[in-house]
């Protein structure tokens, strides 16, 4: 752990007394009975103690949260090596962390949210699936945020398990996997057929693609171009699985993933004026009219993690902006932290983390600081977003 120079310069009693108190829960006699004869030893002392069980807190935090992504990923392993009457070559996608799912009313009301932002320029909207039973037009429809699925046994959709053998898409946007599975959570247990939408060159990055059976990679080799129900190119197989109750005829589950980001942004702040850099393993404010990279994209997903606009062409190494493990600064990260990477609250017009911290300007012009959003420091905390020029 490293200390700032205020915190290296405390007597050696109150250094002595963090460690004992982060695993005590509060400081020693020895450091009281010091402090009584140094009340300055005292404050020092209790303004370590606070920093260090804050740190505890965090690191605490992110190994529950890792512990149980490696737990699920398990999970996920040992459901998608089950047995299989086809197990044909794998994706050509690369695999993505294990994700739990929100409840599906969580994620409609995020989708709900997310489409009211349409009407910004910067963002990409939603995908709309359609899915169809051929003999007698009966469908339903929906949006899915990138990373989630829709399970027909509990979806707020009225989409019904185990009849739909078409699928439409609405706005698809290049690149995106999509998925139909017989198993309910689209976990791979059971039958499925996966797509990557594909336009070919000169088309895209969003179009609508036709009716296409849910069937149409079943027996295909992965990597094989597709065309959907009108005849144009609109797949690329991504696999398939034959066990159980076989497509197209067992439908229960929509799966989304890789949806083109929402940006380019800035991020202005509300104080100062100025944005924040992007180009920066520290990102800090300059002049929003800099001659510097200063644009920024929005996931697509139910959190709508920020990353760096030069990292988003590389879904493998996308640069996420995260608050530092030891400096409480902000910092990007090539390492997917849930707990530690920003999101933009519209509400707020805060820069948040789900543990709940906030960054704003520091003293120091080439940082700036994350902290608890409890401690308001009023317009310094709040960001303006606003659409950045493409270049």
């Amino acid at each position: 752990m490293r200390l700032h120079r205020q915190e290296a310069e405390v007597r050696p009693c109150a250094i002595a007394c963090v460690p004992v108190a982060a695993l005590a829960g509060g400081a020693p006699a020895s450091c009281a009975r010091a402090s009584r004869r140094d009340s300055k030893a005292l404050v020092t002392c209790s303004y370590v103690f606070r920093r260090v069980v804050s740190r505890v807190v965090r690191w605490l935090g992110i190994t529950m949260l890792v512990c149980t992504g490696l737990a699920a990923t398990a999970g996920h392993a040992v459901a998608q090596s089950a047995p299989s009457d086809t197990q044909p070559a794998a994706s050509i996608l690369p695999v993505g962390p294990a994700i739990a799912q929100p409840s599906p009313e969580a994620v409609a009301a995020k989708v709900k949210a997310r489409m009211q932002e349409q009407a910004n320029t910067s963002n990409h909207p939603l995908p709309i699936v359609v899915m169809r039973r051929i003999s007698d037009g009966k469908q339903c429809s929906f949006s899915v945020l990138d990373g989630t699925y829709v399970n027909f046994h509990e979806d707020p959709y009225g989409c019904e398990d185990n009849i739909y053998n078409t699928f439409e898409i609405v706005g698809a946007h290049e690149g995106m996997w999509i998925e139909m599975e017989a198993a309910p959570n689209c976990n791979g247990s059971e039958s499925y057929a996966k797509y990557i939408v594909s336009f070919g060159p000169g088309h895209g990055p969003v179009g609508n693609i036709a009716p296409t059976s849910v069937a149409a990679s079943v027996g295909v080799p992965v990597g094989q171009i597709l065309n959907d129900g009108s005849g144009k190119r609109a797949f690329i197989a991504d696999g398939y699985k034959s066990t159980g109750t076989p497509l197209p005829n067992a439908v229960s589950c929509v799966l989304v993933r890789n949806l083109l980001p929402n940006g380019p942004y800035h991020y202005r702040n509300q104080a100062s004026g100025l944005c924040l850099r992007s180009d920066e393993f520290r990102p800090y404010p300059v002049a929003c009219t800099a001659p510097v990279p200063l644009a920024f994209y929005e996931l697509n997903d139910y959190f709508g993690e920020i990353i760096s606009a030069d990292s988003v062409a590389t879904p493998t190494k996308r640069k996420y902006l995260n608050t530092s493990l030891s400096d409480d600064v902000l910092e990007f990260s090539t390492t997917y932290l849930p707990t530690h990477a920003f999101s933009y609250n519209a509400t707020s017009s805060r820069l948040e983390t789900l543990l709940g911290f906030c960054a704003s300007p520091s003293d120091d012009p080439y940082r700036v600081n994350t902290h608890s959003c409890r401690h308001d420091t009023g317009a310094r905390m709040q960001w303006i977003r606003e659409p950045a020029p493409v270049r």
